[in-house]
């Protein structure tokens, strides 16, 4: 090999070491350092960003094809799938808690869903409730209201032998009603099929001593 090649090499080979030497005193280390760990930083909240996005997406179409599927669901195969085909307000439902001297606390609903057969089932759905005092002003007539998630309302449910319901509990919003015969109305929207039920029933509640 030629002498003067060896040497050229040689030569840049000395160089690239001294530059590398000359790497921690060319440049301010500290001010690297930080620009080094702030793009660190942000590529990794880049990248956080990245796979939560990720993963909504992925949850989205997860979603969105299991309501696919459940619309194509046919009328005989839907009859297997727990849903609500007829919800009623039990007749013990009415004023809660108290005593005759302070009255009811509010009023207490005892929700029962039922199946295409008749038998009890627990639903999933959404309720929202509402106590009113038609014989008050305007002004005056909602009494106590509640809204309860499919989450929510899940908790509430109640089940013995041949027999199963959701309790809700609405207390009063501002202090005890005027009168003791009260109208509570209830929406319960059947979370599997988005069909609403909607029902209205009379009740009695516990006045406070002298109202």
């Amino acid at each position: 090999m030629n002498p003067s090649m060896n040497r050229l090499r040689l030569i840049a080979a000395m160089l690239a070491i001294a530059a590398i030497g000359c790497i921690p005193g060319c440049f301010d280390s500290e001010k690297t350092v930080q620009e080094a760990k702030q793009r660190h930083d942000l590529e990794r909240k880049v990248a956080d960003l990245e796979r939560e996005l990720q993963t909504r997406d992925q949850t989205g179409r997860a979603q969105h094809a299991q309501i696919q599927t459940l619309q194509g669901i046919d009328p005989d195969r839907m009859k297997l799938i727990p849903h609500a085909d007829r919800v009623e307000i039990d007749p013990l439902s009415g004023g809660y808690g108290g005593d005759a001297r302070s009255g009811s606390e509010g009023v207490a609903v005892y929700l029962r869903t039922f199946d295409d057969e008749g038998d009890p089932v627990k639903a999933a759905g959404s309720v929202e409730l509402q106590v009113l005092d038609l014989a008050a002003p305007p002004d005056r007539q909602l009494l106590a209201e509640c809204k309860l998630d499919g989450a929510a309302l899940r908790k509430t449910w109640y089940s013995k032998f041949m027999t199963g319901h959701y309790t809700l509990k609405c207390p009063w919003k501002n202090g005890p009603p005027q009168h003791s015969a009260l109208t509570i109305r209830v929406r319960f929207t059947d979370l599997l099929t988005g069909r609403v039920f909607d029902l209205v029933k009379q009740v009695n509640v516990k006045l406070p001593l002298g109202a």
